[in-house]
């Protein structure tokens, strides 16, 4: 079963989106599929939708091609990190042609049965995107400024592990370029790292796309990001996108510290 849902996701991202094989989508996607974006209000309905979207996109970016990193799967419930890259050829999102280059991380998570997948929850790096496109702040340098009303951090490095506690609120702003470069450079200091969430008021779309980007990141050099003390309002975000059952989520920072620990020793 696992390996024939992985094979399902596979021709998804190979066959439809970067061989432009449209006609699959009706195979390979239920009538009543919903397409769950964070970064796009409601949800996109059935494979004509899903097919809308490809076209989109592929005008946006013609050469776009989708890199799948890393499939994990649990039953029914699969697990793709990926990336996208391509070059900005048409209009996106009111931006003209800028021929820039693009290279974005995201996280989708898919539900399958009967040989077709239901739903897709997706997060990915929007602000990042923009950001390369020239329409978002640039990257800043330090997370905050004393004082600042953004976002805050403090960081404790414990048994190898850096530990970030984080405050104030991560959004669709600086708040955003400025995390991934803070915690990029720590992510060359330890390769596990836990994000302390306790005092983070709102977390927006743009917020979240930063955090898929630095898992993917820290997977990707062979290290994790696990997160601890979400308040209620972080906690309903990651339930609606499905990104609870990404993330490791634990109820205190000295948890996740320990979870590390406990997998050194074992490995």
């Amino acid at each position: 079963m696992a390996t024939e849902n992985k094979s399902i996701v596979r021709r998804l991202y190979e066959e439809v989106w970067n061989k432009r094989k449209l006609d699959l989508v009706d195979e390979l996607i239920s009538p009543s599929h919903a397409l769950h974006d964070a970064n796009t209000p409601g949800s996109q309905i059935g494979p004509v939708a899903y097919k809308q979207q490809v076209v989109r996109l592929t005008k946006a970016f013609p050469d776009l091609h989708f890199a799948i990193e890393d499939i994990v799967s649990e039953e029914d419930k699969l697990v793709v990190s990926w990336m996208i890259s391509g070059t900005h050829k048409g209009e996106y999102e009111g931006i003209p042609p800028t021929d820039r280059k693009i290279s974005v991380d995201g996280i989708t998570i898919s539900y399958i049965a009967n040989g077709k997948i239901l739903d897709s929850y997706v997060s990915w790096d929007a602000l990042g995107l923009m950001r390369q496109l020239g329409h978002a702040p640039p990257l800043g340098k330090t997370i905050v400024a004393e004082g600042s009303h953004g976002l805050k951090a403090n960081t404790i490095t414990i048994n190898g592990v850096i530990v970030v506690y984080l405050s104030g609120a991560i959004l669709f702003r600086e708040e955003s370029t400025s995390l991934r470069t803070f915690v990029k450079d720590l992510l060359n200091k330890s390769r596990h790292l836990v994000l302390d969430l306790g005092e983070v008021t709102h977390i927006d779309s743009g917020g979240l796309g930063t955090l898929v980007a630095l898992y993917v990141s820290a997977r990707r050099s062979g290290g994790n990001i696990k997160l601890a003390r979400l308040r209620s309002h972080a906690h309903e975000v990651l339930q609606i996108t499905k990104l609870v059952t990404v993330f490791e989520v634990f109820d205190r920072a000295e948890d996740a510290i320990a979870s590390f620990n406990r997998a050194t020793a074992t490995g």
